[in-house]
């Protein structure tokens, strides 16, 4: 499906990387999108994949040849920066650092994820302990 674009409106679409992370840019532009988004990783959570400097390069490359005006990184889908559980909420601290180190170096100006849910905590705890984890995942960043 090709779309069309005629009132200055970037059009884009959430392309997956099952072919590779350099084939992003090539699915998108044949959707007809002119901005793309992707995980770089899976997004029910495990391990990353390395981005090695040849693949970053190439998908750099690829960006630039289907004239793409812009790369959105979306975070792993387990992402809870309000869950009572430590271990959640510092590993979800540490995927939103590692997103935004991973979109540095692909390029990519935007990261977009989900914060969670504050369902043992309430509402205002919640909030609170949203607000200190994505103030940890920014300490020291400077992307």
């Amino acid at each position: 499906m090709i779309l069309e674009n005629s009132n200055g409106v970037n059009i884009g679409c959430h392309v997956t990387i099952s072919e590779g992370i350099q084939n992003a840019p090539k699915i998108a532009s044949d959707s007809g999108c002119e901005v793309v988004q992707i995980f770089t990783r899976s997004p029910q959570g495990g391990k990353s994949t390395e981005l090695t400097p040849a693949l970053i390069q190439e998908f750099k490359l690829q960006v630039k040849n289907y004239k793409l005006k812009a790369t959105y990184i979306h975070t792993p889908y387990y992402i809870n920066l309000a869950s009572s559980n430590n271990r959640i909420r510092y590993g979800s601290s540490k995927a939103i650092r590692d997103e935004l180190e991973r979109a540095d170096n692909l390029g990519a100006k935007y990261v977009m994820t989900h914060l969670g849910s504050a369902k043992d905590m309430g509402e205002k705890e919640g909030i609170k302990k949203t607000i200190e984890m994505l103030q940890k995942s920014l300490e020291g960043y400077t992307g």
